[in-house]
């Protein structure tokens, strides 16, 4: 099996918000097991705007939806 295979079942990435490269990570391995990050609390923390913009502009509706909601919810049990 490719190394790749061993992480899909059981492990999680995650990719800060204004992240380049999360496109390509979704084209390599896909959207399941992939979340966003924040800073919050630490000190450097920045709100987000609220100028309706999206994180991750690049990916589909499909996967922002998983990486920014429903891959958490997995994550965590909720």
């Amino acid at each position: 099996m490719p190394p790749s295979e061993y992480l899909r079942p059981q492990k999680f990435c995650a990719a800060g918000r204004d992240e380049e490269f999360v496109a390509h990570v979704v084209d390599a391995f896909g959207d399941d097991n992939l979340v966003t990050t924040t800073d919050y609390p630490h000190g450097d923390f920045e709100i987000p705007k609220r100028d309706g913009s999206v994180p991750h502009p690049a990916l589909p509706d499909r996967s922002k939806q998983k990486i920014l909601q429903n891959n958490a919810l997995r994550l965590y049990a909720l």
